[in-house]
């Protein structure tokens, strides 16, 4: 669990293993099961994973970028970005479920 928190996977893995198609299956899962049971606290377990698996990958990005700036600059950057409208559209559920301010 230390070399996943830290980023020392290849970006590959948590970019599209972790954020992208573990990220579709843990909310399509959480946001399918919080309508037909009518919790809306699953998507809280959602929102968390979104949270951590986004700050691994920006992790991991700026671990790739430092191995080789020249080769993985754009490939980084570009899982950074992501990484960070995945934080936005994290919060952005939050305060719509939660607070109702949006």
């Amino acid at each position: 669990m230390k070399k996943y928190f830290e980023g020392k996977y290849s970006l590959a893995i948590n970019f599209w293993g972790f954020l992208i198609f573990g990220g579709l299956i843990v909310r399509g899962v959480c946001g399918y099961f919080s309508a037909y049971l009518n919790a809306p606290d699953l998507l809280l377990l959602a929102i968390i994973y979104t949270f951590i698996t986004s700050v691994v990958t920006w992790r991991s990005a700026s671990n790739n970028k430092q191995s080789d700036p020249s080769k993985y600059i754009w490939k980084g950057t570009a899982a950074q970005i992501i990484s960070l409208l995945h934080v936005v559209g994290g919060v952005y559920i939050f305060f719509d479920m939660y607070l109702n301010i949006i």
